[in-house]
């Protein structure tokens, strides 16, 4: 039985089956095809999502991983508090997860190394186009918030976080509710 093949080995010393080592690989692989498979079965196109950005200022997205002056003019062309583009909610986003890196790379060097270049790589390609949603496979971010949250001393700022971030949910799904932009 495959249960079998990948249970955890009886005794102290056994060592796990061989398939048990190569089943993590598997996952990235097998999230990718759903995601494709997903595509196919709704749009008939599986690659339709990356024909997306090009109806956008982000159809050149990789060559504007150079472009640096470019991505500082976009970091400071706000126009609204949450929007597809010009949002200052991203800008807030990217600027938490771009402060956590170092204390990432002080703690953690794989978890610093995962959460670079999902910062870094959406926020200058894009031009910070709904980078709050990209900001959420960003968990290194999260472990390292979470950290500093525990050890701090004092419990107002972990009130005052709870607030912020309840405060904050309940305007997007406002938003939402109202058919308003909340990506």
């Amino acid at each position: 039985m495959l249960y079998d093949r990948f249970r955890a080995p009886a005794g102290r010393g056994a060592s796990r089956p061989r398939g048990w080592r190569e089943l993590p690989w598997l996952a990235p692989i097998a999230g990718t095809a759903a995601y494709f498979g997903v595509h196919a079965l709704t749009t008939a196109q599986p690659l339709g999502a990356f024909g997306v950005h090009g109806l956008f200022a982000s159809g050149q997205s990789l060559r504007q991983l150079y472009d640096l002056i470019s991505f500082g003019r976009s970091f400071f062309a706000v126009d609204a508090i949450h929007s597809v583009q010009g949002s200052i909610l991203d800008r807030a986003v990217f600027l938490a997860a771009a402060c956590a890196l170092p204390w990432l790379y002080r703690h953690d060097r794989t978890l610093f190394w995962f959460a670079l270049p999902l910062t870094v790589v959406p926020a200058v390609s894009l031009h910070f186009m709904a980078f709050t949603r990209f900001a959420l496979v960003l968990f290194p971010v999260f472990w390292a918030l979470a950290t500093v949250l525990r050890t701090h001393r004092r419990n107002g700022l972990r009130w005052a976080w709870l607030s912020l971030s309840l405060a904050l949910q309940g305007w997007l799904y406002f938003r939402h509710s109202l058919n308003l932009w909340a990506g």
